[in-house]
């Protein structure tokens, strides 16, 4: 586990470099993903590498100039970070006797929901670098077209706690209702924190929308080991907007929500 949180750590400071972000850890599904156009690929997977990268994101931030120049800057940064610790991990490796196994690394944007004034975006991460397993991560943000500036999906409501507040005892209560599809109804054994409601806001939270108007929902993803074992895998647990989420907006951003439908 040590190893898989230091190289988190370090690939994922590309990602989120803007201090405005909150890093808080993908299946983008159960209908919050917009439909999107054909991904921008780039990718670096040469013969030999120490390591294989991956890149995407949606044509939609590639019409956008501002925001193509950020990704195009951030993945290059991506990139070259992977590469650069593959190739000292391979180099350390041959020292001392060991074999090596090359790194993996991808990260895959994708479009939560696109409105006339906003674009919410996500991606899913997932780095390999030599240990029993991957791991999944996930980042967001949201595109204002009038401002040309990446917002926090945080920013849009007038404090975490009033968020965490509206949201938890649904979100509690579904969460549980995917544990136990999971699970079969049998906890894991001599974990009890994995059968406990985790905080909301500790992970990513990301805004969609149904009729590509007004936000109306809220996702929440979850990597493995935050609400589960990893043999569970993610979670992903999507909460329509309600009055009391309303009323956890900001006054200047709520003509851009709307309550929402589960």
């Amino acid at each position: 586990m040590a190893e898989h949180s230091k190289r988190n750590r370090a690939v994922t400071r590309h990602v989120h470099r803007d201090a405005k972000f909150e890093e808080v850890s993908m299946r983008i599904g159960a209908g919050l993903v917009a439909a999107a156009l054909p991904a921008v690929p780039a990718s670096a997977q040469e013969k030999d590498s120490p390591a294989k990268v991956s890149y995407t994101y949606p044509a939609q931030a590639r019409a956008t100039p501002a925001l193509r120049r950020w990704f195009d800057k951030e993945g290059a940064a991506f990139r070259a970070t992977t590469m650069d610790e593959a190739a000292q991990a391979r180099r350390e490796a041959a020292n001392d006797g060991f074999p090596f196994r090359p790194y993996v690394s991808d990260r895959d944007w994708k479009v939560v929901a696109d409105t006339p004034r906003f674009l919410s975006l996500s991606v899913e991460g997932w780095d390999y670098s030599g240990g029993a397993h991957g791991m999944t991560m996930y980042a967001t943000f949201v595109w204002d077209r009038t401002s040309g500036v990446r917002r926090a999906p945080l920013s849009f409501f007038t404090s975490p706690k009033a968020l965490g507040t509206a949201i938890r005892s649904e979100f509690c209560r579904e969460l549980d209702a995917q544990r136990q599809n999971k699970r079969g109804g049998n906890p894991p054994a001599d974990i009890p924190e994995f059968s406990k409601c985790i905080d909301p806001l500790a992970q990513t939270l990301i805004l969609g929308s149904r009729k590509r108007d007004r936000f109306d929902r809220i996702g929440i993803l979850i990597p493995p080991y935050d609400a589960g074992p990893y043999v569970e895998g993610t979670y992903e647990v999507t909460l329509p907007v309600t009055r009391a989420v309303m009323a956890a907006v900001r006054p200047e951003w709520r003509r851009y929500f709307e309550p929402g439908t589960p």
